[in-house]
């Protein structure tokens, strides 16, 4: 007999009431929430940290028989538990995502029965002998919460269970298939209450799932001892089938025992298959070379921020919706999944790579090492009969020096441990070797027992990287040449730095590189989730709730401070603007990334906005951002066109340059000629076709060149085109890229302009664009290039002239344009960098400076490096007479979890005008920026 014990609980802060014996007495209902399991306890009791105290009666009608046990079972529950029924103390349990139970046969009682959980987890304070840093806590933020961390969750998490079995019961079943020979080995753990000895009968049958009948069978009659025994035992499944991505066979394995005329049945689900890396440095799936396709999750959902839902449609979707889109795999980072959810892996063919929450951010401390221990092993125990888990890994972004060294080493020293519950999975020892300790392996192979050197860089000398990144400059703390890799390119849009770091990446040692995490995301649609809680009626008091209402009304008191209120009165559509430089962005890294022929997978960041911020593919409630669908589809497939334009605008006149390759993942057949034919559309016609041949050679890397060449656009109108390229017998995807046209702009008035802090390259330009420099000013437009202690003076004097100053460099600590403002009107310099999480900008249309160019949110295809890190902040007086382009950035990783700022606004001072700038105006290449530039100087 079992049932669920869900629903009717009360659950209080224990915080203030320590003193109190709530075990003995049972917790003062009339300061008590009704709770429904599984919950955190914030989801309950705004803003809880600390200690709570979770309380349920519940009716038996009768006792466990004399041969019977009964066990009052948590699937999971955060951090530490202290379980009393009926007033007595029945165990105590540290942990995070692993199954626990009690026996409570004894303090039983007909009738009602009361169970009372203490569960408390530290924070800023220690708790039960504990701190915040030492245990299992992901990215979870010791208070508070900011976008791209996690709230202190604490709680029962998990489902809670009375069961009554017999005394004789089934305790674990590991299985463990051969695809080599079909047999499937079973290691069974089988308890025993009873206070002697007792003879048992197990059984265990094996076929197909779900209902292809029973192909095998094993018993034996056993003396079970008191206590833990272990049994093994071996079915041989008569032509049996792999599992894999594309054909996911499954076997249902039937556990039974019998003792004592009590039996009880257990039943697991597994598959046959070999997932490693070869000494080629490359991923093999049943013996068969694949191409990760990868990305993590952090399992949130709303409201409970992390992996409760009352939906549970939304635990399911992330994998169904990355199956359809291409993914072979997904990464759980720094937190294990659910049961369910790997149930559904398993059944469609999606591989897991899982990670103990303890891997990261765990720092030193008395208990840091059993924590990470203990989380990781009973990651592996739960998890290690599904098929579709095929990687363990250990650590994430964890440094060897300083406060977490004893995690890596513990990490190192922790195989034997794992290896003694699981010899055969792969195990990844750190995603993006931030220990950058190269005498350690970066993984070791089912069925062995050391790290090997398999992947780029490992077990080569650190000097070496070293003495690439200074003849390079390739690289950062994260990123010199080991063989796994985190990268996020900044700043954006892509550089040639990180376009060329990221194309090169395992050149060192020319060995295959995994990049475990790289990803370009949008901003957060706080304007939808915030519309979808109303909508909902959720309770505002949820920190994710709380939090995206805080910046989402930050964005539109932003968009009133500066004026984009009336422009853009529908604040949705600066989201949609987001999400196509965002379906933009994503295609640039694949065509970037595939590439690259060393690598041997890509892990994208992430699978969708968790941690409420807009790194995801898709949104907190599982829907695809605009265009992202095709882009993965494109972007994954088995063979890929990988088109890299050295500029996505250009000038009529000048060269498109192109260099296309594809990455063919085994698909091409060997010997053959294939020939391709490129071309640019638009307006209906196709313009200057070229064509190619190439003869496929077996090789060892995914890439193969096809062409570099220049493409003609002097037969180009102004206006938007599509490079295109066919093959001959072969479905090769993702064979075009969107670029623009723009003639050069001269001005037409022939302006004179006054220039200061500009060299001879930078006035070449202004005089190309059209304008007259004056030698000495008298009532000529003022440009500036560096504004200097040496010539504010002189500025300030033009400026009470009445002149008016455009700042055409943008202002940092060596440009001091912002200086020529009084102090009262002086905005302040925000330096956020843009990089996965970043800021958009958005034009005021009406004004003149964008006089003939494109409204709405900026697209970095056709501004190109027009961009910087750099934004305005102002309020009150400091805010811009007017502002002609402003920034947003919503769920960017600071306290406010928002970024914006003006990026182009005009001051009126006395009878003078300022206008201050962040864009690369005298450095762009770009028609618009161009553009910009000459429209700015005609009419400040």
């Amino acid at each position: 007999m079992e049932f669920k014990l869900n629903d009717n609980w009360f659950v209080i802060s224990g915080n203030n009431n320590e003193k109190a014996s709530y075990h003995e007495s049972g917790i003062l209902k009339e300061n008590a929430v009704k709770a429904t399991l599984p919950c955190f306890t914030h989801m309950y009791i705004e803003d809880h940290l600390g200690i709570s105290w979770y309380e349920k009666n519940f009716v038996l009608e009768n006792l466990p028989k004399i041969d019977e046990a009964a066990l009052l079972c948590f699937e999971m529950a955060a951090f530490y538990t202290e379980v009393s029924v009926n007033g007595k103390i029945v165990g105590t349990h540290a942990g995070v995502e692993d199954p626990f139970y009690f026996d409570v046969t004894d303090v039983l009682q007909k009738g009602e029965n009361r169970i009372t959980v203490r569960i408390s987890k530290p924070y800023e304070k220690e708790l039960d002998g504990y701190s915040f840093d030492e245990i299992p806590h992901r990215n979870q933020c010791v208070s508070g919460l900011t976008p791209g961390a996690c709230y202190n969750e604490s709680g029962i998490s998990g489902e809670v269970t009375f069961k009554i079995l017999p005394r004789a019961y089934i305790d674990d079943v590991y299985l463990i298939p051969n695809s080599k020979n079909g047999e499937i080995a079973v290691k069974m753990t089988v308890i025993n209450k009873f206070s002697q000895k007792e003879d048992a009968k197990i059984t265990v049958k094996a076929g197909l799932s779900p209902d292809g009948g029973i192909t095998a069978f094993e018993f034996k009659n056993v003396t079970l001892e008191i206590g833990e025994n272990t049994f093994e035992f071996s079915l041989l499944i008569p032509d049996f089938e792999l599992w894999d991505i594309d054909n996911p066979v499954l076997y249902n394995v039937i556990s039974e025992i019998e003792c004592k005329n009590k039996e009880h049945l257990l039943t697991k689900r597994t598959g046959f298959r070999t997932f490693e890396v070869k000494n080629d440095g490359y991923f093999y799936l049943n013996d068969k070379r694949i191409f990760l396709k990868c990305s993590h999750t952090g399992n949130c959902m709303p409201l409970s921020i992390h992996h409760i839902t009352s939906d549970k449609e939304l635990l399911r979707k992330d994998f169904l919706m990355a199956k359809a889109t291409g993914f072979n795999m997904i990464r759980f980072i720094s937190g294990a999944a659910l049961p369910m959810q790997l149930d559904l892996c398993d059944e469609i063919g999606l591989m897991i790579y899982e990670e103990p929450t303890a891997g990261w951010r765990t720092k030193n401390g008395p208990h840091a090492k059993e924590c990470f221990i203990y989380d990781t092993l009973s990651m592996v125990k739960r998890d290690r009969s599904h098929p579709s888990v095929t990687i363990w890994g250990l650590l994430n972004e964890t440094p060897m020096e300083g406060n977490f060294a004893d995690l890596c080493q513990a990490a190192i020293d922790i195989l034997p441990e794992l290896r003694s519950l699981d010899m055969t999975r792969l195990v990844m020892f750190s995603s993006g070797r931030w220990d950058r300790c190269l005498k350690n392996g970066s993984l070791c192979n089912p069925y062995k027992t050391e790290w090997e050197y398999l992947l780029n860089g490992d077990g080569k000398s650190e000097e070496t990287d070293t003495k690439y990144h200074q003849k390079t400059g390739f690289g950062n703390r994260n990123t010199f040449e080991v063989g796994d890799v985190h990268y996020y390119p900044q700043p954006l849009p892509h550089t040639e730095y990180s376009t060329n770091f990221l194309r090169t990446l395992g050149s060192i040692h020319k060995r295959p590189v995994l990049i475990s995490e790289t990803g370009i995301g949008s901003v957060l649609d706080t304007v939808s989730l915030v519309n979808r809680f109303e909508q909902d009626k959720t309770t505002s008091f949820y920190p994710d709730v709380k939090k995206i209402y805080e910046m989402n009304d930050i964005f539109l008191s932003e968009l009133k401070k500066y004026g984009f209120d009336k422009l853009y009165p529908l604040a949705s559509e600066l989201m949609e603007g987001s999400f196509k430089n965002h379906a933009k962005y994503r295609r640039t890294d694949f065509n970037i990334l595939r590439s690259n022929p060393y690598l041997n997978g890509i892990s994208l960041t992430g699978l969708l906005d968790h941690s409420i911020c807009g790194e995801g593919l898709w949104t907190l409630f599982r829907k695809f951002k605009p265009g992202i669908a095709e882009v993965l589809q494109n972007g994954f497939s088995s063979l890929m066109w990988c088109i890299l334009l050295e500029k996505t605008s250009v000038f009529k006149g000048d060269s498109l340059n192109a260099e296309v390759l594809i990455s063919n993942e085994d698909k091409l057949e060997v010997g053959r000629t294939y020939e391709v034919k490129a071309a640019i559309i638009g307006n209906g016609r196709v313009y200057e076709t070229h064509e190619y041949s190439f003869t496929h050679q077996k090789q060892k890397s995914f890439v193969i060149p096809v062409f570099k060449d220049d493409f003609n656009t002097s037969a180009l109108d102004n206006g938007k085109y599509i490079f295109k390229l066919e093959i001959s017998g072969a479905d090769v995807a993702g064979g075009k890229r969107e670029f623009f046209v723009y003639s050069h702009t001269k001005s037409n008035e022939g302006k004179n302009v006054y220039c200061i802090g500009l060299n001879d390259k930078e006035k070449e330009k202004i005089k190309a664009l059209g304008f007259n420099i004056c030698e000495s000013y008298k009532n000529e437009t003022v440009i500036l290039g560096d504004v200097t202690e040496d010539n504010l003076e002189k500025i300030h004097t033009l400026l009470s002239k009445g002149a008016s100053v455009v700042a055409l460099k943008s202002a940092d600590e060596e440009n001091l344009s912002v200086n020529l403002l009084p102090e009262d009107r002086r905005p302040v310099i925000n330096r956020e960098q843009d990089w996965l999480y970043h800021r958009e900008t958005v034009v005021n249309y009406e004004s003149k400076f964008f006089d003939k160019m494109p409204s709405g949110v900026m697209d970095v295809d056709l501004y190109g490096k027009i961009f910087t890190p750099n934004a305005f902040e102002a309020d009150g007086r400091k805010v811009p007479d007017k502002t002609h382009a402003m920034a947003f950035g919503t769920g960017y990783p600071n306290k406010n979890g928002y970024t914006g700022g003006f990026k182009l606004g005009t001051y009126h001072l006395n009878s003078g005008k300022l206008t201050l700038n962040t864009f690369k105006l005298l450095e762009s290449d770009t028609p618009l920026g161009e553009k910009l530039l000459i429209n700015i100087i005609e009419n400040a």
